[in-house]
């Protein structure tokens, strides 16, 4: 009986010991757990700590990177716009010495201040103006047109003459003319952007009414 006891008492005791070595492998397991997750944070914390700089350096190169290149076209369009305003400003001085030329020519008096009794007369008198190489000036400086108006009724419309009519009266870089109280104007027309010079033959007395060139 004494011994069935003590054999009782020894699986109590053994017990015991499977129930302290188990709950000190839970503590162990609980322990390394925690380890395990503060290692974690620890890792994240220090690839926070790297990886925020370089996401600031990264941001700040592209925002350099983008005023750069807003930097780069504020200047390209300067220097287009400089380069057309400088290309405009020749054409135009351009045009205002061809005019200055060709109004001061005693050869295009003479075609719009005369009267022409038959149309032959008037054509012979064209033909004769034009190989007289008056407009040469004109021509080699690559003007893409030019033409002479005028109310002397006895010219004929063709070729770069052209009759004052009231549709030409009424026409805008007419108007604009008129309205400026000027002999010379620059006119851009609205409709196709081309700059155009009008200025009056005022050199001289005229007896056939108003009489102007347009580049």
């Amino acid at each position: 009986m004494y011994q069935k006891k003590y054999e009782w008492g020894d699986r109590t005791v053994g017990k015991e010991k499977m129930q302290k070595t188990q709950s000190v492998k839970l503590k162990k397991k609980k322990v390394s757990w925690i380890s395990g997750v503060r290692i974690s944070i620890k890792r994240l914390i220090l690839a926070v700590v790297i990886l925020l700089p370089l996401i600031y350096i990264i941001t700040e190169l592209r925002m350099m990177s983008d005023e750069i290149q807003d930097e780069r076209k504020v200047e390209m369009e300067k220097t287009m716009v400089t380069v057309t305003e400088q290309y405009a400003n020749v054409a135009v001085e351009n045009m205002v010495d061809i005019a200055k030329t060709i109004t001061q020519n005693d050869k295009v008096y003479e075609l719009v201040n005369t009267y022409y009794s038959t149309s032959k007369d008037y054509s012979e008198a064209y033909q004769k103006f034009r190989d007289s190489r008056t407009l040469a000036i004109a021509d080699s400086n690559a003007v893409r047109s030019l033409e002479i108006y005028t109310e002397n009724p006895t010219v004929l419309n063709g070729g770069m003459m052209k009759q004052i009519t009231s549709g030409i009266k009424e026409s805008e870089w007419y108007f604009d003319l008129e309205v400026s109280g000027k002999n010379t104007i620059l006119f851009c027309d609205s409709s196709t952007g081309v700059l155009s010079l009008i200025r009056r033959l005022d050199k001289k007395t005229l007896d056939y009414g108003d009489s102007l060139i347009k580049l």
